[in-house]
C-alpha cells in the first residue's frame, strides 16, 4: 500500500538524520554521569570535613541560577537552586546559597549579600540551634564550570571570598566542576581542618 511505502521512507529518513545525533546524545548522558559523579563527591567530601552550619555557595548550572538576583533573599529559592547538594546528598546541616549565573548578576548589591553572607557564616550565624561553633569557619564553593558563563560565576563568587579575607585551603578541579574549601580571615585553628590530598 501506499502508506505502508510512505512510512518506510519516513522511517528511513528519520533514521539516517538521527544518525548523527544518537553519538551526541551518548556523549551528553555520560557527561552527565560524570557531573552527577562529581556532585555526589562534592557532598561527600563537605560531610566528611565540614561541620553542621558551614557555609556552602553552589552554583549548580541549572537554569534557576538566572533568577538568583531576584529571590535573593529567598533562602527556599537558595535551597530549591542548589538542589544539587540537596538534602538528600548532603546529610549535615548546611547553609546553600546558590550563585548568580549571568557575570552582569553580579551587581553590588549581589556581592554585597554574599560579602554579608560570609561573614554571618564566619560568626558562626548559620549553626543549627544548640550546636557549638566549629573550631574553624569553612566556606565551601561548589561549582559547576562547563560553560563560560558558569566559570565567570565561580570566579565571581572567588572574588568576593578573596575581597573578604578568606584563604583557599583546598581545591579540586573535575572535569564539570570545581570544590573549594576557603577558612574565614578569622579563623585561628586553620591547621585543624583536613585539606583532600
Amino acid at each position: 500500500t501506499l502508506r505502508g511505502r510512505i512510512a518506510a521512507v519516513v522511517a528511513v529518513a528519520v533514521l539516517v538524520l538521527l544518525q548523527g545525533y544518537v553519538p551526541q546524545l551518548v556523549r551528553s548522558w555520560e557527561r552527565s554521569d560524570q557531573a552527577s559523579g562529581e556532585w555526589q563527591l562534592a557532598a561527600r567530601l563537605i560531610t566528611e570535613r565540614g561541620a553542621a552550619g558551614h557555609l556552602v555557595l553552589v552554583a549548580s548550572g541549572l537554569m534557576e541560577m538566572t533568577l538568583v538576583p531576584a529571590y535573593i533573599d529567598d533562602p527556599i529559592f537558595h535551597d530549591y537552586a542548589s538542589c544539587r547538594l540537596g538534602r538528600m546528598y548532603l546529610k549535615p546541616r548546611h547553609t546553600r546559597l546558590s550563585l548568580p549565573m549571568l557575570p552582569t548578576s553580579w551587581t553590588p548589591e549581589v556581592r554585597g549579600y554574599y560579602r554579608r553572607a560570609i561573614a554571618s557564616a564566619c560568626q558562626g550565624n548559620y549553626l543549627p540551634r544548640g550546636m557549638r561553633s566549629p573550631a574553624v569557619h569553612v566556606i565551601w564553593l561548589v561549582a559547576a564550570i562547563d560553560t563560560d558563563l558558569l566559570r565567570d560565576s565561580a570566579a565571581e563568587a572567588e572574588a568576593v571570598l578573596q575581597a573578604v579575607g578568606a584563604i583557599e585551603l583546598d581545591r579540586i578541579e573535575g572535569q564539570t566542576l570545581i570544590f573549594v574549601a576557603y577558612v574565614c580571615p578569622d579563623s585561628d585553628r586553620k591547621e585543624n581542618f583536613q585539606p583532600g590530598q
